[in-house]
C-alpha cells in the first residue's frame, strides 16, 4: 500500500477535517500518479472505499473524453496551474458523467509534491454536453498535446459553474493559508511574526484590517501588540481602553470561540458598535489565540469597503492561522526574552569583570608594600625579634603571598573574558617547563615527582594563557595528590585533528558529586589540609573554551584523577585540524 503519511502530516489536522468532511470528491495523487488521500464524498463518488482507492491510480477509476490523465498531470506540475476536463466514473454503478479539476499541492517551501483532484458529478449537463474538453487556465501552446487545445467549450450548467468556481476558491485558500502558516513559522523575531500574521491573517480573508492584542491573565486586560490595516492609519490609543470594555471580549476569551459582528445587526447599546462605526467597519471578528491550552491573546479582524460576513470555512481557515501564529508569537517572545536575559548576563559579567580587575589592582599596591616590609623585618631584624614576633611575621608574609596570588588569579579570569586573542602555533614543552620553574617552591616542599614526555606536538593556542592552564593543573596535583605527590604529564592525538594534554596525580580521587563541583569559580574541593581560593580550574576552563577546546576529569574514589584539556593540532603546512 502507498504510504499517505508524508502527505497528511503536511496538512494541518483542521485543514485535514475540512478537506474530508467537504461534500466535493477529492483525492490526491504523488507524482508517480498514484492516489494517497481520498475523502469521504470520494468513496461515495466511486462506490470504492477509501482503503481501496489508496495506491491505485487514477485511470483505474476515471476514463476522459478529449484527453488523458497524464497530460493534465504534465500541464499541472510542468506549468504549475490549474486545468479541468470532462470524464466518466468508471467504477460507479451506473457510470457517472463529472467535471475534473487538478490543482497543483505544494509543500511549504513552493515545491510540488502531489496533485489535487476535485470531481464533480455532471448531473445537470444534457449528456452530448459532457464532452467538454480540457480547459487550462491559459493557452497550451504546445502542439504534440492538440488534444487538450482550449476549445469553445459548451456553457456549463449554473449549479455545476458556481461549484466549480467554489472548489477553486477553497483551493486557493488552502493554498494561500498553507503559505502564509510557512511564512509565520519562519522566523523567530517578535516583530517580524506579528507584521507577517497580521498581513497574511487579511490576505487570505480579504479584510481590511486586522490588530493583535496581548491577554494578560493575571491582570486579566488585554494590550496591543501589533497590527495591519490597508488604509496604513494606526489605531487610535483608547483601542485598548475600548477593546476591554467590550462584551464580545470577554466571551470569546472565556469561552474560547470566535463571534462575528455585523453593522447591521449589532445593538446600538454595544460599545462595539461605536468602535464598529468610527472605524467604518461593516464586518468585524474576534478570534481567540491559545498555547498550550492557555489563552493568550485576541486577534481582530474587520472589513471596511465589503459588508458580507465572514463564511464558516473562512473562519475555519482563519482559526488555523491562528493557532499558528499563536505558537510562533510564544515561540518569539520566548526567544526576546531569553535575548533579553542574555544581554543582561553579558553585561553583568562585564560589569563584574571590571570590578574585579579595579579591586585586584587597588589591592595590589598595598599588599605589595605589606609584603616587601615583612619581608624586611624578617630578613634584616628577626635576630633582634622574640620568637613568637618571628612567627607572627612569617605568618603576615605566608597569608600575604596568598593574597597576592589570589588577585592575580582575579586578574587573569578577567583578562581571559575581556581579551581577544588570535592562536598562533605553539611549542607545548617550553610552556610546561616554564610552568614547573613557577612551581619550583611547592614542588621541592612537597617532594613532588613529575613525569613527563620529552617532546609534545604542536598545536594552535597562545602560550601566556597556557602557562595559566599547566601551573594551574600541577599545583592543583600537587594539592590534592598522595604524599609524596606522584604526578603523570601527558598527551594523545584524538582522530578529530585535535590533542588531548592531560596531568595526573595519585591522590584520592573524587566522588561524582565533587566531580560536578569542578571548574565552577570559588568552588574548592573539600579534601582535609588542603586550602585554596577555588579560582585555578574555572580560569583553565575560560582559557581552554576561549582557544577553542574542552576541559575534562576522569577519576575513581582511591585511584587518583586525571584532568585533561583539548587544542586543535598544527597539521603539515600550518593548517589547522
Amino acid at each position: 500500500m502507498v504510504d499517505a503519511s508524508a502527505f497528511l502530516l503536511k496538512m494541518d489536522k483542521n485543514l485535514l477535517s475540512i478537506v474530508q468532511n467537504s461534500d466535493e470528491a477529492i483525492f490526491i495523487k504523488d507524482l508517480s500518479g498514484k492516489i494517497v488521500f481520498a475523502n469521504r464524498a470520494g468513496e461515495k463518488l466511486t462506490g470504492t472505499a477509501v482503503h481501496q482507492l489508496i495506491g491505485t491510480t487514477e485511470d483505474a477509476i476515471f476514463g476522459y473524453h478529449k484527453t488523458t490523465s497524464q497530460q493534465m498531470d504534465e500541464i499541472v506540475v510542468g506549468q504549475n496551474r490549474s486545468v479541468s476536463a470532462a470524464a466518466v466514473c468508471k467504477t460507479s454503478h451506473p457510470p457517472k458523467p463529472v467535471q475534473i479539476s487538478k490543482h497543483p499541492y505544494p509543500t511549504m517551501n513552493g515545491q510540488i509534491m502531489g496533485i489535487v483532484c476535485i470531481a464533480r458529478p455532471q448531473t445537470a449537463v444534457k449528456e452530448n454536453k459532457k464532452t467538454a474538453p480540457l480547459q487550462p487556465n491559459h493557452t497550451h501552446q504546445n502542439n504534440n498535446h492538440h488534444a487538450i487545445q482550449p476549445t469553445p467549450p459548451t456553457p456549463p450548467a449554473p449549479a455545476a459553474a458556481q461549484a466549480n468556481a467554489a472548489a477553486l476558491a477553497l483551493n486557493r485558500q488552502l493554498l494561500g493559508l498553507q503559505a502564509a502558516i510557512a511564512a509565520i513559522a519562519a522566523s523567530l523575531d517578535l516583530d517580524h511574526v506579528i507584521d507577517t500574521f497580521s498581513w497574511e491573517l487579511c490576505e487570505l480573508l480579504d479584510a481590511d484590517e486586522c490588530l493583535i492584542f496581548d491577554w494578560n491573565e493575571q491582570k486579566q486586560a488585554l494590550s496591543h501588540m501589533g497590527h495591519y490595516r490597508r488604509n496604513e492609519i494606526d489605531p487610535d490609543n483608547s483601542i485598548v481602553t475600548q477593546l476591554n470594555k467590550f462584551l464580545v471580549t470577554k466571551q470569546v476569551l472565556q469561552e474560547r470561540r470566535p463571534y462575528q459582528l455585523t453593522l447591521d445587526k449589532v445593538s446600538s447599546r454595544m460599545p462595539e458598535k461605536q468602535y464598529m462605526q468610527q472605524n467604518k467597519l461593516n464586518v468585524l471578528l474576534f478570534m481567540p489565540m491559545a498555547f498550550q491550552d492557555k489563552i493568550t491573546g485576541l486577534v481582530m479582524v474587520g472589513k471596511q469597503t465589503d459588508n458580507t460576513p465572514f463564511t464558516d470555512q473562512q473562519i475555519s481557515l482563519a482559526l488555523m492561522l491562528v493557532n499558528q501564529a499563536s505558537s510562533s508569537l510564544a515561540n518569539a517572545q520566548l526567544y526576546k526574552q531569553l535575548t533579553q536575559v542574555n544581554e543582561e548576563l553579558r553585561i553583568s559579567n562585564e560589569e563584574l569583570d571590571a570590578f574585579a580587575h579595579s579591586v585586584a589592582h587597588d589591592l595590589k599596591n598595598p599588599l605589595g608594600i605589606i609584603v616587601g616590609f615583612s619581608e624586611i623585618l624578617l630578613r634584616d631584624y628577626s635576630a633582634n625579634l622574640p620568637e613568637e614576633m618571628q612567627e607572627m611575621v612569617q605568618f603576615i608574609v605566608n597569608n600575604t603571598r596568598k593574597m597576592h596570588a589570589i588577585i592575580d588569579s582575579l586578574l587573569t579570569l578577567a583578562s581571559v573574558r575581556k581579551e581577544e586573542v588570535s592562536s598562533q602555533p605553539v611549542e607545548m614543552l617550553p610552556i610546561v617547563l616554564e610552568a614547573k620553574v613557577r612551581l619550583n617552591n611547592i614542588l621541592e616542599e612537597s617532594g613532588a615527582k613529575i613525569e613527563m614526555p620529552e617532546n609534545f606536538p604542536i598545536v594552535w593556542g597562545h602560550a601566556p594563557w597556557l602557562e595559566e592552564v599547566w601551573v594551574n593543573y600541577i599545583s592543583n596535583a600537587v594539592k590534592y595528590g598522595g604524599r609524596p605527590p606522584h604526578i603523570t604529564i601527558g598527551f594523545e592525538e584524538l582522530n578529530d585533528g585535535m590533542v588531548r594534554f592531560w596531568v595526573q596525580d595519585n591522590g584520592r580521587g573524587l566522588s561524582t558529586e565533587q566531580q560536578r563541583k569542578l571548574f565552577v569559580p570559588f568552588t574548592r574541593l573539600n579534601q582535609a589540609s588542603v586550602k585554596g581560593h577555588g579560582l585555578g580550574l574555572s580560569i583553565v576552563k575560560r582559557i581552554v573554551e576561549k582557544l577553542g577546546g574542552e576541559v575534562g576529569i576522569e577519576s575513581n574514589l582511591g585511584e587518583g584523577s586525571k584532568f585533561t584539556f583539548t587544542l586543535k593540532k598544527l597539521l603539515p603546512g600550518g593548517n589547522e585540524r
